[in-house]
């Protein structure tokens, strides 16, 4: 995968993971292969998450010094 690859692409694959192991047509070494993917797919959206947070708080924060409670992590 591109590394430059948007959030969007990367939670399409995602679904359509879910979807190939939902339906168990595949054998034991391909599901593996897809589940192993699906982990390293969740490990990137996870990080473009943060990411994305990340910016969100700097732009908030130096904006009149506001900050937007809802943007707490612990609630997630």
């Amino acid at each position: 995968m591109a590394a430059k690859e948007s959030f969007e692409k990367t939670l399409r694959r995602l679904q359509e993971i879910v979807e190939i192991l939902e339906q168990g047509q595949s054998g034991l070494d391909e599901s593996i292969q897809v589940f192993e993917e699906g982990l390293q797919l969740v490990q990137k959206c996870n990080k473009q998450l943060d990411s994305a947070e990340g910016k969100l708080r700097k732009l908030i924060k130096t904006e009149d010094g506001l900050q937007l409670s809802f943007l707490d992590s612990e609630k997630f």
